[in-house]
């Protein structure tokens, strides 16, 4: 018969020791996971919609070209469409000199059509302005301040790389790049990257702990979370037709298996804001399953034999981002190019 104090012993011994993971034991941390896809999913749908001609620089740019010299108020004074800037440009080449206003041009005859008649409502309303404006001689500062604005405002027209989201580094491809890698490249389609398949073995796709695979890519990082030889932990056994490895190779299709256990949507509307949430439910999760055993030693999953490409483990181990001057999550590559698409 055991003593009380046998049994206090026999217990605290017990509870120091860590319980192997049951059925779905992990499915909190897969649930981080499924949080990340839907943010980089969010914004890979992400449109630059290019902002209207603010109301006060249209009203710069009119009053602007009402105190301008007559010759330059007839360039565009004929609003109709056989006034172009192509045939200007034909017309006046040797003068313009390489000078290319296309950009400008139709928000000049715009500015024109405003003022070109003494009885244009524009006119109307603003004439004591124009008078005080003439007396005054402020024309070269009003053309100054117009042309600056009118500048700024085209630069938000215009997709380049810094704000155009389909740019190589824009934002729908830095979400690419978060979900899909080396090992499952992105090809589209409803998961999006490579699945599985071909009987890839753990230890070719997962990460020791400093291969520079773990956080490579979400896809991968589900993957190798949830394969085991032994049960599932991220869903039920047998869910969504999910099988165990055999062996040290992965299940075939498993990624589109385990996606199926990812809720349709978040919480949240702006990709931003599922991109904050995302990087902070994995913080949650890291380190809540697998002890930190180890100096530096941060995994997410608790189904642990040697290390995460072994076909008894369930994990994925980011050590590598948290150790040598590392700065923790953001310098996991795919929260990395997550964080940076939030950022556009």
């Amino acid at each position: 018969m055991l003593t009380a104090s046998a049994f206090a012993f026999f217990f605290l011994w017990l509870s120091g020791k860590e319980v192997e993971p049951a059925t779905g034991d992990q499915a909190g941390d897969l649930q981080a996971l499924c949080e990340a896809w839907r943010a980089a999913e969010s914004l890979m749908t992400t449109k630059y919609n290019s902002p209207d001609l603010p109301n006060d620089l249209q009203e710069l740019l009119n009053l602007n070209m009402s105190l301008s010299q007559p010759d330059w108020q007839q360039i565009f004074t004929d609003d109709s469409a056989e006034n172009t800037w192509e045939r200007f440009e034909q017309k006046h080449a040797k003068a313009l000199n390489g000078g290319d206003w296309q950009q400008l041009w139709p928000h000049l005859i715009a500015a024109r059509k405003a003022n070109k008649a003494d009885n244009t409502p524009w006119n109307t309303k603003h004439a004591k302005l124009v008078k005080q404006a003439r007396g005054a001689r402020v024309q070269p500062y009003i053309k100054e301040l117009a042309d600056e604005a009118l500048g700024i405002f085209l630069a938000t027209q215009t997709k380049d790389g810094n704000i155009n989201p389909e740019s190589d580094d824009g934002a729908v491809n830095q979400a690419k790049r978060a979900l899909c890698g080396w090992s499952l490249p992105y090809q589209g389609g409803n998961i999006h990257c490579k699945d599985t398949a071909g009987t890839p073995t753990k230890a070719n796709i997962c990460d020791s702990g400093n291969q520079g695979r773990a956080g490579d890519n979400i896809a991968t990082d589900i993957v190798c979370l949830c394969q085991t030889a032994t049960n599932q932990v991220c869903v039920n056994d047998a869910e969504f037709g999910t099988t165990v490895m055999t062996g040290a190779t992965l299940e075939n299709g498993a990624l589109a298996k385990y996606l199926q256990a990812c809720p349709k949507e978040t919480p949240f509307d702006d990709p931003k804001a599922k991109v904050r949430a995302a990087v902070g439910r994995l913080g949650e999760r890291l380190g809540h399953g697998k002890a930190r055993d180890t100096n530096g030693k941060v995994r997410l999953g608790k189904k642990y034999t040697t290390d995460c490409t072994n076909q008894a483990s369930a994990c994925v181990d980011y050590s590598q981002y948290f150790s040598g001057g590392k700065k923790g999550i953001p310098d996991i590559p795919w929260a990395a190019k997550l964080i940076a698409a939030a950022k556009q």
